[in-house]
């Protein structure tokens, strides 16, 4: 499972979460397994999966990391009609509990370890404001500001630690354009800015995204 794929199934669980009925509480905190959009296993992959590829590129932030671990927990609170409510969910969450830390103690080490090769460079995002704004910090040491407004999407070269934009690699305001540039055709509905990062941030260098935009 990639990160598309990871995103679209922690979104589709989310909106499950956003409007879920009303538990019973006469019976525990629960809902029915039935309304799940994907299976439990599916779904704790996904999550562990967006949380791997948010830290690799500099996007989890404290709350996407609260979110996914509260969704993760939450788990245990789809349960079947056939089972005990109160101790199905306890037992179910003390499990879920301890996969996630263990699984947040794996990619401690792994960071942790991977920071220990200096000489193996990531490109990163160095700042993000959704359906705004993103920057990102190339292998190369170059950084890029990719910007959308109501004009259109402007993808700039910056320099003095990414504070001043020196270049303009490319610009738009032809919507059909930037469709059929960026628009992410397994998920039609995906944030616009998030669907250029995904392509843009594999590149090392400002000469890569040149390159992948004229290719285009």
């Amino acid at each position: 499972m990639n990160l598309i794929e990871a995103e679209k199934v922690v979104n589709k669980y989310g909106s499950v979460l956003a409007s879920a009925p009303i538990p019973d509480t006469a019976s525990g905190m629960s809902y029915p397994i039935s309304i799940l959009p994907f299976t439990k296993e599916k779904i704790k992959e996904a999550i562990k999966v967006y949380y791997v590829e948010c830290t690799r590129i500099g996007k989890l932030t404290p709350e996407i990391k609260s979110n996914l671990k509260v969704g993760y927990m939450t788990l245990a609170c789809f349960i079947s009609d056939d089972k005990t409510t109160g101790e199905a969910i306890l037992c179910e969450q003390d499990k879920l509990i301890t996969e996630f830390a263990d699984f947040i103690n794996d990619i401690k080490l792994l960071t942790n370890e991977v920071s220990k090769q200096k000489s193996k460079k990531m490109s990163k995002i160095v700042t993000y404001k959704k359906g705004a704004y993103c920057q990102i910090k190339l292998e190369s040491g170059e950084r890029f500001l990719i910007s959308i407004a109501q004009s259109g999407i402007k993808i700039s070269k910056l320099t003095v630690g990414g504070l001043v934009p020196t270049k303009t690699i490319w610009e738009s305001n032809n919507t059909h354009e930037m469709v059929k540039l960026f628009a992410d055709t397994n998920d039609p509905d995906r944030d616009l800015l998030d669907a250029i990062v995904a392509q843009l941030i594999t590149c090392k260098t400002v000469i890569e995204v040149n390159r992948k935009l004229e290719l285009n």
